[in-house]
């Protein structure tokens, strides 16, 4: 007789806690008990790096989607919410490129606390300040967020109007390369909104980078969240309600 070992359910995030290390590949389960296997949420993300991990890992940081789009750490401290960026030298995660990173449409998400008020990006892939190309997402000296998008001839930047907090909150920016708007979130809700940009995102091969695209970011990042599309406000709520017990 064939016994078929049964999957691993994690119930509530405390027993996450304990079995999310020794899930090294594709989820049965999830840390934050979000996930199920072959949902469109599950499917949508395309890289999860979470920088708090134990033990720290000072070379890599493992990508705990699907789709194994690992990262390469430099500098970075380690620390037990996630690895501190001290907004110069080379401090950055640089994740090397994938037709699967090339998203045209976009949900990105950090649990960050930012310590300067600063221009500073938290993700990027390409160069859209002097290369026209692909996406960066930061803050600016004003304590809002900015998004720039590249059509490959030019870029334009959403420069948002809503406050971002100045402790830890779960920033995100989406991209709907169809309606060409840009959303800002602060804790899964909507933060502002840009009218139509006139453009359409064109990729390079350019790596996808954590920490430092043109600006270099300085504060904490906890963890790292990609979706190849706009996530719905329940959707983002779902996520931010079972990550914040780490950073709150």
């Amino acid at each position: 007789m064939i016994v078929t070992e049964p999957k691993v359910i994690v119930p509530n995030q405390k027993l996450a806690r304990v079995y999310h290390h020794l899930d090294k590949g594709v989820h049965a389960y999830d840390e934050d008990d979000l996930y199920t296997p072959d949902s469109s949420l599950w499917r949508s993300k395309v890289l999860d790096l979470r920088l708090y991990e134990y033990p720290p890992n000072n070379t890599y940081a493992f990508d705990r989607s699907r789709y194994n789009n690992h990262g390469t750490v430099t500098g970075a401290t380690w620390g037990i919410q996630g690895r501190t960026f001290p907004g110069s030298g080379p401090n950055i995660i640089s994740v090397p490129d994938t037709t699967l990173l090339r998203v045209t449409d976009f949900t990105l998400l950090a649990w960050i606390y930012p310590t300067q008020t600063a221009y500073q990006e938290i993700i990027g892939k390409g160069n859209t300040e002097s290369g026209n190309y692909g996406f960066e997402w930061g803050l600016t000296n004003t304590n809002t967020f900015r998004t720039f998008i590249g059509d490959g001839v030019a870029q334009s930047a959403w420069n948002g109007t809503g406050t971002i907090p100045t402790t830890w909150f779960l920033a995100g920016s989406s991209w709907n390369d169809t309606t060409q708007i840009c959303t800002h979130y602060v804790n899964g809700a909507v933060l502002d909104a840009s009218s139509a940009l006139p453009r359409h995102i064109a990729h390079t091969t350019d790596a996808l980078s954590i920490g430092f695209v043109g600006n270099r970011y300085k504060g904490i990042i906890g963890e790292a969240l990609i979706y190849n599309r706009a996530l719905s406000a329940q959707e983002r709520q779902q996520i931010y309600l079972s990550t914040k017990w780490r950073y709150t």
